[in-house]
């Protein structure tokens, strides 16, 4: 299977695809189902799945933020990754790992690290949808789209094989 890539709103049917990619990296990786789901939940809605996307653009028109997560700026990942950064989202799902290994991205404040996060697996899906939004993501207010993000984890919580 192949990732789906491109600066839009990629479709249902192709979310779906690359949500079965990043299904596969994270059982692969021994993260919990649920925070797969949460992981699924937040990046329907920062990029629709989709790798390639960018978003938050200045006044000038320069983009900031990149990717399925839409790191911002996009230069956390791109000169992380090294050349063939762009519509890469295996790479993009390795950024993810790396920055837990390390302790990057993850805010300080929150009531465990990143690695807990994607191991847990006592903690139900809407709540660590939360968690990767206010302690990965980081909205201003912090209460962005929390509704949607959630929505769209129980989605793939119900949608993705788990067997």
């Amino acid at each position: 299977m192949a990732w789906i890539s491109g600066n839009y709103r990629l479709s249902q049917a192709e979310m779906q695809n690359n949500a079965e990619i990043v299904q596969g990296y994270g059982v692969a990786q021994g993260w919990s189902p649920n925070a797969i789901c949460a992981i699924l939940g937040n990046m329907s809605w920062e990029s629709s799945l989709s790798p390639g996307r960018w978003g938050d653009y200045d006044q000038g028109g320069t983009p900031h933020a990149y990717g399925l997560v839409q790191w911002n700026p996009y230069t956390k990942y791109s000169e992380w990754a090294g050349s063939g950064w762009q519509d890469n989202g295996t790479r993009e799902l390795e950024r993810i790992s790396y920055e837990a290994a390390n302790g990057l991205q993850w805010s300080s404040a929150a009531p465990y690290t990143f690695t807990q996060f994607l191991y847990d697996r006592v903690s139900g899906i809407d709540t660590l949808t939360r968690y990767f939004c206010w302690y990965y993501e980081m909205p201003v207010p912090a209460t962005a789209n929390i509704a949607g993000r959630i929505q769209y984890a129980n989605y793939w919580a119900n949608y993705l094989d788990w067997d």
